[in-house]
């Protein structure tokens, strides 16, 4: 019976083994990632042929980071671009971060002997998107395979911050840029001319590109 029971124990652990040592292995090498975001006019002008990502929408979960890097660059009003690229092992996890810092002021009353006072305090507040990426790359012409986990952050009118998680896989093909995020902000727009003004509702697309080579 406890020889039964032991045999019974080990056969689960025998089984992860099998399957892990029937895995492909992945070319032990370095791999330049590189993620970009701003509007998807501009970035289309850069290159030209982007394909979108199909994306498969994945549970909750945590990826860690096997290397961080930070690039505060992207203007609201300009719709200026933000880049950033690292190198990764092959099959290993990195951390990119796009986004800015926005300062806020915040009020707080305090009773003097004339009667209350407000006092500011400064506080920089983190928005944008941080992305965890983990490339497999099998080899030749095969396409990657990226994990992609993605934590977008904005600032409200009132103040407070927004905060959402993405899960997601990707296949993306070697040394092409694909659109793996996108988003739409809605403004007004208004066109003067001699004799008459005119109004209207305005879109433009923010999207995040990311691209994956073997230097």
């Amino acid at each position: 019976m406890l020889l039964r029971r032991g045999l019974l124990l080990a056969l689960p652990a025998f089984i992860g083994l099998a399957a892990l040592a029937q895995e492909p292995r992945l070319p032990l090498r370095n791999l330049l990632v590189e993620v970009r975001q701003g509007e998807s006019a501009r970035l289309g002008q850069q290159s030209a042929g982007i394909d979108s990502a199909r994306v498969a929408i994945g549970s909750d979960g945590s990826v860690r980071g096997a290397a961080d890097a930070t690039l505060a660059a992207r203007s609201q009003d300009s719709g200026a671009q933000a880049q950033q690229q690292l190198r990764v092992l092959n099959g290993g996890s990195a951390s990119i971060g796009l986004g800015s810092s926005t300062p806020l002021q915040w009020l707080s009353w305090v009773w003097t002997p004339g009667g209350p006072k407000p006092v500011g305090t400064s506080l920089m507040v983190d928005t944008g998107r941080s992305v965890v990426v983990r490339p497999s790359w099998p080899g030749g012409d095969a396409p990657v395979t990226v994990e992609l986990r993605s934590d977008a952050s904005s600032l409200g009118r009132d103040g407070s911050v927004a905060r959402a998680t993405t899960l997601s896989t990707v296949a993306v093909p070697l040394g092409q840029w694909i659109t793996v995020a996108r988003s739409s902000e809605a403004g007004q727009q208004t066109e003067r001319g001699l004799l008459s003004t005119q109004s209207g509702s305005s879109s433009r697309d923010h999207v995040v590109q990311l691209r994956v080579t073997a230097p």
